[in-house]
């Protein structure tokens, strides 16, 4: 189990913080994932998937837009990286 010091998108960061994890062991669990799959998804091997945007939105409150749009983002800069991926319907 790897501890993280801040992922680097928004999102990633957003959510360690409000559910007081550290790993993504922990954030798995409570996104019903697999910490491998966060993984993956937090260093850009994989898109942000319909489902995990929806259990998001489910556990935190934020809208849809709002999750798509920092998960878009870099914490350090706060702008849209043209690298970041993100499904759209």
């Amino acid at each position: 189990m790897r501890n993280l010091k801040v992922p680097e998108r928004k999102l990633f960061a957003y959510l360690f913080k409000k559910f007081k994890v550290k790993s993504d062991v922990e954030l798995a669990e409570i996104l019903y994932s697999s910490p491998a799959a966060l993984s993956r998804i937090r260093n850009d091997h994989k898109n942000l998937t319909a489902k995990m945007i929806l259990i998001i939105y489910d556990k935190t409150g934020l809208s849809i837009e709002k999750i798509r749009q920092m998960a878009a983002e870099d914490e350090d800069q706060g702008q849209v990286s043209s690298e970041r991926r993100v499904n759209n319907w």
